[in-house]
């Protein structure tokens, strides 16, 4: 409300200026001059102080809120979490662009008639440019979280197209009337669809079995598949309030772990061009490699592919193969595979194997999967159908590997 204190506007043939935010207001008037310094005053504490005090402790402490382990443990910033605590590290001065962009919004179309063309027109630039930012930056931690500021960007951006067209007298608005405002409502009211898609409602539940229907397709088949492999698959949403992002499943095979840890760490086993799977070896040491890998998904989805660095460990009789997400698709070969092929990067936050002996011979497998899609599928509706199709994938490769393992065993070349 600053800033309407200095918008007036002369009405008819009259020469006097009148307060547009109260036209009963003259401009000239000992009544209004006294609130100018009071306007001006609000508006260095609150418009350009606010924004100055918020970027001052963001400079101030930018080394230690680059790093995700630095400012989560470091003390001396955790007065400020409320001004980094929802965006990447990386992207610790969010917060900043976040104040212009408001201030934009609410301050600065003040300055245009309300209501005029000329307002709905910067509106919609600055609309334009903050729905780029946000498909550009993704700033946000959680995916789901930038979809849903996307989408919200966007349904402003439509709001005010449809409103500029509405002062325009558009011939397709007068046309079509009808359908024009369903559309808008449409627009509307799609942003708490999303957030509906893009949440998980079981979170408070933690790890949930799967039942037949999770597991898509004719419940019978499932059935009969779930009775033949005696796989059991549970799922949970990692952060609480997001979409079900991770997974697990237990089955048994006959192969013995050492030869199933041979098979799991073995890229050359398990490349399948025919499957849509590509994996390629960027680097290795002595218990552990970073591989890069593409998997095959349903559609809409495009193939998604990670670089991940994997570590065994050894536990006793168990074995652990654990697979972190190690770095963006930076390596020049994985990069050029992945433009060349269409596939779209997705973080891979956590993967992993643990083979366990069973009593009587064979091994139990456990598979865990931590992993973000990324995009605009990034929700959990699209968790939840990719999810049992990429856990069924993984027990019948394996059971297929223990298939060749038991036929083979004699001459001892187990692929």
């Amino acid at each position: 409300m600053s800033f309407t204190t200095f918008l007036c506007k002369i009405y008819g043939d009259d020469d006097a200026e009148w307060l547009i935010a109260n036209r009963s207001i003259d401009c000239d008037s000992d009544f209004h001059k006294k609130f100018k310094p009071l306007s001006c005053l609000m508006i260095l504490v609150y418009p350009i102080g606010i924004t100055a005090m918020y970027s001052y402790q963001l400079v101030k402490f930018r080394d230690a809120l680059k790093s995700a382990a630095s400012r989560d443990e470091d003390q001396t910033v955790q007065h400020i979490a409320f001004l980094w605590r929802d965006y990447r590290p990386e992207l610790w001065w969010f917060e900043i662009y976040e104040c212009f962009r408001r201030l934009s919004f609410s301050g600065m179309l003040v300055f245009f008639e309300p209501g005029s063309a000329s307002q709905l027109c910067f509106s919609i630039i600055l609309a334009l440019i903050s729905s780029l930012t946000y498909a550009y930056y993704k700033p946000l931690e959680k995916s789901e979280e930038n979809l849903l500021a996307q989408i919200s960007s966007i349904s402003i951006f439509l709001t005010l197209l449809a409103g500029i067209m509405i002062k325009l007298k558009s011939a397709l608005v007068e046309a079509n009337e009808m359908e024009f405002g369903f559309v808008l409502i449409l627009v509307n009211t799609l942003i708490f669809a999303m957030r509906w898609l893009a949440e998980s409602n079981d979170e408070e539940a933690g790890w949930m079995r799967f039942d037949l229907k999770d597991w898509g397709g004719k419940k019978k088949k499932a059935k009969e598949w779930l009775d033949e492999t005696r796989a059991v698959a549970d799922w949970r949403s990692g952060s609480g309030d997001g979409p079900i992002n991770q997974a697990r499943v237990k089955f048994r095979i006959e192969a013995d772990v050492e030869s199933v840890l041979s098979y799991t760490t073995s890229i050359k086993n398990r490349h399948s061009k025919s499957a849509g799977s590509f994996l390629y070896l960027i680097d290795k040491g002595k218990d552990w490699r970073q591989v890069y890998r593409a998997v095959k998904m349903l559609w809409p989805l495009r193939q998604r592919n990670f670089v991940y660095t994997e570590h065994v460990r050894r536990a006793g009789e168990e074995v652990i193969v654990c697979s972190r997400s190690s770095s963006e698709l930076n390596d020049t070969t994985s990069a050029e595979l992945s433009m060349s092929r269409g596939r779209r990067g997705v973080e891979m936050k956590l993967s992993g194997y643990l083979l366990r002996p069973c009593r009587g011979g064979g091994t139990e497998v456990i598979f865990c999967v931590d992993v973000d899609l990324g995009g605009w599928f990034a929700i959990d509706y699209f968790h939840r159908q990719v999810a049992p199709s990429y856990l069924k994938g993984v027990v019948d490769e394996y059971r297929a590997y223990s298939e060749r393992w038991r036929t083979s065993r004699a001459s001892g070349d187990a692929d």
